[in-house]
């Protein structure tokens, strides 16, 4: 009889057996959660890093191809980009936590850096790049500009001087 009361009781799991169960779920969701989240914020910041560079290297085509000067005028604040070209302008907007944080113009003291404003990059008709500040004055040197996520991932476009040649360097803090 007694084993038959024993047998009757262990049928099923215990209400504390189902919490820590619950509790485990709940933690591993939440790691999971976190794990994504980041994962997104790295994916957001190299798509725009790289659809910027083919927007420059776009604009610089065009301008080589139409023999018209073309250009491509970002803006820290409104952490958007506006390309100007033959006849066509085009808008786009960094968004899902992506901003535009600092640029640098030149290579050597004295370099310039802002996280605020509007800067350009001007191809002539034959491709060869011009950059300006928010000013409007024409900075000599390379030009970088870094693109950051919420979370941290970074990525630095550097536009060369001579050949108007983008490339993107990455770093994930």
């Amino acid at each position: 009889m007694r084993s038959a009361v024993l047998g009757a009781r262990r049928r099923g799991f215990s209400l504390v057996e189902l919490l820590v169960v619950i509790a485990l779920i709940a933690i591993l969701a939440a790691a999971g959660g976190v794990v994504s989240s980041n994962y997104l914020v790295r994916r957001r910041v190299e798509q725009y890093a790289v659809l910027i560079v083919q927007d420059m290297r776009a604009a610089q085509a065009e301008a080589t191809f139409s023999r018209t000067p073309t250009a491509v005028t970002f803006s820290a604040a409104g952490g958007d980009y506006v390309l100007t070209g033959s006849g066509a302008t085009k808008t786009r907007r960094l968004s899902g936590g992506v901003s535009l944080r600092t640029v640098q113009f030149g290579e050597a003291p004295p370099v310039v850096a802002t996280t605020e404003g509007t800067w350009s990059v001007g191809f002539s008709a034959y491709g060869s790049p011009q950059v300006s500040d928010h000013n409007g004055v024409i900075q000599l040197g390379a030009l970088r500009m870094s693109i950051q996520g919420a979370s941290g991932p970074r990525a630095t476009i550097e536009l060369s001087p001579v050949l108007g040649r983008a490339t993107i360097s990455w770093s994930s803090t």
